[in-house]
């Protein structure tokens, strides 16, 4: 009997790295301001699936995405089932894997002989070490140029070409071309539905914002009855400005009165410069109920 076997056409590796990750609000601006920057810091184009689908079936094009990576980086926190889908195709590829998660115990047993890379978003410096990370792991797999494989009688060629990234022209941006949201901002907000708000009334929260060109980073205090009792929380923010719009996410928390408050659920903010002195939009916008909706008032 003649050993048969199936034929891969990989075709061009290109000078990029596959993210395999939700696309969940809760995951947004860990991608913008942690994994992006980190993989292109290594000289790596960042390619994520919702940037490249173009036909009705979008395996097509996450298909061809995985082939042509150098690498890929897949968030394994939530047990998104297309992630580990992606995973599984990539590994049967020998393309090297970053897996990250921010919860152990979903890393599935198979995949725990695999080296991964496990974060606390309660560290207020998680963002900047995880990024250290991702960048110095993808720089050693690029010197290595090991395709390696991670499963048995798969043959990797050994005549691979890499294309090398073009570089794009760079675009200096001016200060005046960024908005700027730095300084003291007050608001308040209501809370998703009537049984919440049986117990909580409504917030208030005071925001002092810093920011470098488009990266914002500050802190916000945050006042609410919980079941008539106050609770103070500070929190930390990091977040960016993209033409008008203002996204913040909250990093890590503290209590300065703890309350009744059992614990307190980190926020995201997704905001519109409307003049120079208001800020609009929605607090967790992507909760089951819409999210809330916010005014902040610059002082």
């Amino acid at each position: 009997m003649h050993n048969k076997g199936v034929n891969i056409a990989i075709g061009e590796i290109r000078n990029q790295c596959f993210v395999i990750m939700p696309f969940d609000g809760l995951f947004q601006s860990q991608y913008e301001l942690v994994i992006k920057p980190s993989i292109e810091a290594a000289g790596l184009e960042c390619v994520r699936g919702d940037m490249i689908f173009s036909k009705p079936k979008v395996m097509d094009d996450i298909w061809k995405s995985i082939r042509e990576s150098r690498a890929v980086l897949a968030e394994l926190s939530g047990k998104n089932t297309n992630v580990f889908y992606e995973l599984g195709l990539a590994h049967a590829l020998g393309k090297p894997s970053l897996i990250l998660t921010r919860n152990e115990s979903d890393v599935p047993f198979d995949l725990k002989s695999l080296r991964y890379t496990y974060y606390n978003t309660n560290d207020p410096h998680w963002g900047p070490n995880l990024g250290r990370v991702i960048t110095e792991m993808l720089k050693n797999i690029i010197e290595k140029e090991d395709f390696g494989s991670f499963l048995e009688d798969i043959t990797i060629s050994n005549d691979l070409q890499v294309r090398e990234k073009t570089a794009k022209p760079i675009r200096i941006l001016h200060p005046q071309e960024v908005i700027d949201v730095s300084g003291v901002w007050s608001g308040t907000w209501k809370h998703y539905t009537e049984s919440v708000q049986d117990s909580v009334s409504a917030t208030n929260g005071k925001a002092n914002l810093d920011q470098e060109m488009s990266k914002i980073s500050g802190t916000i205090d945050i006042t609410t009855k919980y079941k008539g009792d106050e609770t103070i929380i500070s929190q930390r923010l990091s977040g960016y400005v993209e033409g008008e719009n203002v996204f913040l996410q909250g990093v890590s928390y503290s209590f300065i009165k703890r309350g009744k408050a059992p614990t307190y659920i980190l926020d995201e903010f997704e905001l519109l410069l409307v003049d120079d002195h208001t800020l609009k939009g929605k607090v967790n916008p992507y909760k089951e109920h819409g999210g809330m909706d916010v005014i902040l008032r610059k002082e």
